[in-house]
């Protein structure tokens, strides 16, 4: 997170210095950890997303009018446009930070070699800053999972390519990648999904059949964290498959049954489904084709839903407005792109914005006779959830090595899509050299127990503002 220091007007020196021995200690604040890592949540469309990252489609155009903030050009001579299952998860630490999550691409490691080491690269490119990463030796397609953004994850399994646990030691590159799995049973797919996605829900839906993919975002989506869509088919004969009409009837039937991350009752929509179609693409040509509207992707308050000159559109978008009112509904013409078995949802991917924001301006006054000192502090936060605290936490120069004082800093949220912002001050007066403060550092936290603090890692590595 870039984060700025702003003199506006000071008659002493304040720099930011890496805390020595003379420096009294940072109050600690427990941090969950995962072993070796500490994401703490994945956000999957439900944060505030900073880029969209699309395959090379004649789409691209389309949404880079459309969408208000930037796209990212995957290279079409080095990596195939279906980013949505090989691209880079962004994933959430306890302070407020992202994280990149690296997985395997459950195909052809010959074949696919650029898309396996994308979000590794994406995460170092050198035209951004540079986002840690988090290898992981699990093999699943994108288009495989969904995450409520509470702790809660839905996903399909449907053979040994689209979900797997790379055997041998833990890895640390792309290149020592063997790609050598087996398949993983329920408890340990649930461990992987606990250590690194921080997930401590997750459940299984049976995939469609004869859909080209096998993935669950062709017939289920979250809308929010509490509501879901599914698809439906009027009767047996529609489907590619006919056993596909039951098995969505039964997998509403457990969704019906079923919480969120945090134990809220899901509401469940039905999202019909139209005819299914015979394909013109080339590879595929006369095999059918299964047009989904679930295949969507929701980007801060836009939600682009694929469209394909059907009498159905118009009631998948319908539906779409009346569930989310305050988003803006676009329609894509995927016509072409599910001829290959796929909408905008799986030539997309979302790098998401760190979900917690803290800037700051602070101006220090010297004690002069006759006149006190002072040390104003202006605060300026961005939140994806309401705070529960913003405090100024700082030492005096009569304060001993292990203490340090805190005052609340008064802030009222105020909702702005997508983040909460925050305004607060602060002015410290003193009368005697003893009371002066010598150092401090400013600290937040959501209601859901993510926090924040400026500088930067103020408690992790032990640097504050020092006053001269």
């Amino acid at each position: 997170m870039n984060q700025n220091i702003i003199i506006l007007a000071s008659l002493s020196l304040m720099t930011l210095v890496a805390c020595s021995e003379s420096v009294p200690p940072i109050k600690k604040t427990e941090i969950v950890k995962n072993k070796d890592h500490d994401i703490y949540v994945t956000p999957g469309e439900f944060g505030h997303a900073e880029v969209v990252i699309m395959g090379d489609h004649k789409l691209l155009d389309t949404l880079k009018e459309k969408v208000d903030i930037p796209v990212y050009k995957i290279n079409k001579k080095k990596m195939c446009e279906w980013v949505g299952d090989y691209g880079p998860w962004t994933v959430y630490t306890k302070d407020g930070d992202v994280k990149i999550l690296d997985l395997i691409y459950p195909r052809s490691k010959s074949i696919f070699k650029h898309e396996d080491d994308f979000p590794s690269q994406y995460a170092s490119q050198p035209e951004g800053k540079k986002i840690p990463v988090v290898h992981c030796p699990f093999a699943i397609s994108g288009g495989n999972m969904a995450f409520d953004g509470n702790g809660m994850v839905v996903y399909t399994v449907k053979d040994d390519m689209t979900l797997g646990i790379e055997q041998g030691n833990s890895v640390s590159s792309s290149s020592k990648r063997t790609h050598k799995f087996k398949k993983p049973g329920i408890k340990i797919i649930r461990r992987y999904f606990k250590h690194y996605f921080n997930c401590h829900k997750s459940l299984e839906l049976t995939p469609l059949k004869r859909d080209g993919t096998g993935h669950l975002d062709m017939f289920f989506k979250f809308l929010d964290p509490e509501t879901v869509i599914i698809g439906e088919y009027q009767t047996k004969d529609d489907a590619a498959h006919p056993d596909n009409f039951k098995i969505l009837n039964d997998n509403t039937k457990i969704l019906e049954q079923t919480t969120n991350g945090v134990g809220k009752q899901l509401k469940v929509y039905r999202m019909p489904m139209p005819k299914v179609g015979v394909s013109e693409y080339w590879r595929n040509k006369g095999k059918p084709i299964t047009y989904s509207y679930t295949n969507s992707l929701i980007v801060n308050n836009q939600i682009f839903v694929p469209a394909y000159g059907l009498k159905e559109d118009e009631i998948a978008i319908n539906l779409y407005k009346k569930l989310c009112p305050n988003k803006e509904i676009v329609p894509m013409d995927c016509s072409d792109l599910i001829q290959r078995y796929g909408a905008v949802h799986c030539i997309t991917k979302l790098h998401m914005a760190d979900p917690f924001i803290i800037e700051a301006s602070y101006t220090s006054t010297p004690l002069q006779p006759q006149k006190p000192g002072t040390l104003s502090v202006n605060v300026s936060v961005k939140s994806l959830e309401p705070l529960i605290k913003m405090h100024l936490v700082y030492w005096t120069a009569s304060d001993p090595l292990n203490s340090f004082k805190e005052d609340f800093l008064c802030a009222e949220n105020t909702e702005h899509v997508p983040y909460f912002e925050n305004k607060c001050s602060i002015t410290l007066i003193f009368s005697e050299n003893h009371q002066k403060v010598t150092h401090f550092y400013i600290y937040g936290e959501d209601d859901r127990g993510m926090y924040e603090t400026f500088p930067e890692n103020a408690i992790q590595k032990n640097s504050v503002i020092k006053i001269h």
